[in-house]
């Protein structure tokens, strides 16, 4: 008998289920005709009445649009349906990744919400209610950006003011752009005056859309000494997507960068290259992804490559010139020999990681430097803000202006080629070791002061050896 009352509990809940399921499905099935929901007004109907007698509490079951009410008390249960929409247009959802991804590119709250297609104020409303510390500018003093600034001349002396900006974002600071110029006049008042240049005719240059083609070309500034600088900038936002310094010319050298950008920023339609051989295994990368109908490499002359012929100007202006004249000063020193195999491996050694290491915060540098011409938008701003269009051009595009070459066209055996001899490592495996534990590339060290303790390790094991 003690287990009567429970049966009839579970009896009883077991009925009130069913018949909540039963009024749920009839309230969804007349919700559209309901007494007042027409723009989506608050409408309440009730949907039945069950008879019970010993369960007395509230039920709610609440989703976005919908509050389900279950009121059992005394003798009766009363199931009601409401609409909880509110007068007015639904709320816009804004993910908190995708929005901590625009603040973090400092891209402007107008232009995050014309991407995301909704106002200023629900930016701003979202922003806090994520609880998002956000700051258009950096709270740094007068000193702390005078400091930054003379750090980046030493490493970049042939910065002008809108790429020490972009050194200046990428290293966190975001300032106004009149206080980066009073700390540059601060540092060196002559330094603008003796970077003046003529500004550059370009020609127009127009694609519909970020990876639609990317500009690979390599840059043989040092190739004097064996190095080779390897980069590919995209087409629509100027982004350099790889850039490296190595010692050969090789296509698998080429096809790793291109590989590590692809894993980063995405596969690209076309590629347009010139007709070096070291370009070849990006050719047959792109025929296995697009298939050969797409057409999707675009070969001419290099001089005709302009996005990243004007990359190349930059890159030799800031950063390949200040380490050719330094090793021509090493040549007139009678330091360095550039047949000589052992000098060649110690100016590898000292000055291959301080090449990479500089053009990586030009690379950074400029992907974050306003561009004039496009509002003032920096290369990374544009290709986030533009991806998506990528989903509207794919790799059989109507376009026949770029339309590219047979891949097949091009794999003759006498492809022009910039041959780099590689260079030998005179020293043994545990004298290799022994030099990376003694002597640091990286370090605060002058590279000339590097480079002739490097030439005094070599000789002396070479003598013991």
């Amino acid at each position: 008998m003690a287990t009567q009352p429970d049966e009839l509990s579970r009896s009883i809940a077991s009925a009130v289920s069913r018949a909540v399921e039963r009024a749920v499905d009839e309230a969804l099935a007349s919700l559209p005709s309901l007494p007042g929901n027409s723009g989506f007004a608050p409408a309440t109907q009730e949907v039945c009445n069950i008879d019970v007698s010993l369960l007395k509490h509230p039920s709610r079951c609440r989703g976005d649009d919908l509050l389900l009410e279950v009121y059992i008390n005394g003798g009766s249960t009363d199931i009601t349906l409401t609409s909880c929409r509110s007068k007015g247009r639904p709320r816009t959802a804004i993910g908190k990744e995708q929005l901590e991804a625009f603040l973090k590119l400092k891209i402007p709250l107008s232009d995050i919400a014309s991407a995301l297609h909704v106002s200023r104020p629900t930016v701003y409303k979202a922003i806090r209610d994520y609880n998002i510390n956000y700051k258009r500018f950096s709270d740094a003093s007068e000193a702390e950006i005078r400091q930054a600034v003379e750090v980046i001349s030493r490493s970049h002396p042939n910065a002008g003011e809108s790429m020490v900006m972009g050194h200046l974002r990428a290293r966190g600071f975001h300032v106004q752009r009149s206080r980066v110029r009073s700390a540059i006049h601060h540092n060196n008042p002559n330094g603008p005056m003796s970077r003046f240049h003529p500004p550059i005719r370009r020609r127009v240059y127009s694609v519909p859309c970020p990876n639609y083609v990317w500009h690979i070309d390599g840059n043989h500034k040092l190739v004097r000494w064996r190095m080779v600088l390897h980069h590919a900038v995209d087409g629509y936002s100027r982004l350099v997507v790889f850039g490296a310094c190595s010692t050969n010319n090789r296509a698998s050298t080429v096809l790793q960068l291109y590989h590590q950008a692809v894993r980063k920023y995405g596969r690209p339609f076309r590629v347009r290259t010139d007709h070096g051989g070291e370009n070849v295994d990006v050719w047959r990368d792109m025929i296995q992804a697009w298939g050969e109908e797409a057409r999707s490499v675009i070969v001419g002359s290099s001089v005709h490559n302009q996005r990243v012929e004007r990359h190349n100007r930059a890159a030799n202006e800031q950063e390949l010139s200040v380490f050719r004249e330094e090793f021509y000063q090493l040549e007139s020193e009678g330091l360095l020999d550039p047949l000589n195999e052992t000098d060649l491996f110690c100016l590898h050694y000292v000055y291959l990681p301080r090449i990479n290491r500089s053009i990586s915060e030009f690379i950074a540098a400029h992907n974050n430097h306003a561009v004039s011409t496009e509002n003032n938008q920096t290369p990374a701003q544009m290709f986030y803000l533009n991806l998506p269009l990528t989903a509207f051009h794919g790799g059989f595009p109507e376009d026949i202006t770029w339309r590219g070459v047979s891949v097949n066209d091009l794999m003759s055996p006498d492809l022009p080629h910039v041959q780099v001899p590689e260079t030998r490592n005179p020293l043994t495996e545990a004298d290799t070791v022994v030099l990376r534990n003694t002597i640091d590339p990286l370090s605060t060290i002058n590279g000339k002061e590097l480079y002739i303790q490097t030439l005094r390790f070599v000789g002396i094991r070479l003598q013991q050896n």
